[in-house]
């Protein structure tokens, strides 16, 4: 999926979710340019989860889902993801505080840790480890 030059990646236009009688998100309107990033912040209970799983097409089966939500060209709302043409499907980065990257240390250091931690390598070896692993990923090797 490639957009058309200045077009939104992704947008989400009067979107609503409901379980069941309730309104769980109701007239939630945004876009995502390419590169952009988007983190959905708020309360407890307030829609977020639920928000996201409409965009990835993973509702749950009691929830309906209204508005639109679309991936370039092509209109998803209420598409299951396993229904979506391959190039139609999108990721996240669930929020599991056991598995999530702490901002406030270093990338390199906490790729680091674990080579030292199981692995029984010498802080500078794990330094090298953690590099490599983000150069065979693409990315910058960190500054730890």
């Amino acid at each position: 999926m490639v957009p058309e030059p200045n077009e939104p990646v992704l947008r989400v236009d009067n979107l609503s979710v409901r379980l069941g009688a309730q309104r769980v998100v109701d007239g939630l309107d945004f876009t995502v340019g390419a590169g952009e990033r988007v983190c959905l912040i708020g309360p407890s209970g307030s829609g977020k989860s639920l928000t996201a799983a409409a965009i990835l097409g993973i509702t749950p089966s009691t929830a309906s889902v209204g508005g639109s939500i679309r991936l370039g060209a092509h209109e998803v709302a209420g598409v299951a993801a396993t229904r979506r043409p391959r190039t139609l499907r999108i990721g996240m980065v669930f929020q599991n505080t056991q598995a999530a990257l702490n901002p406030l240390v270093s990338v390199g250091a906490q790729l680091s840790e674990p080579f030292v931690r199981f692995h029984g390598l010498s802080r500078r070896a794990a330094r090298a480890a953690a590099a490599e692993l983000l150069t065979r990923t693409s990315r910058r090797p960190p500054s730890c």
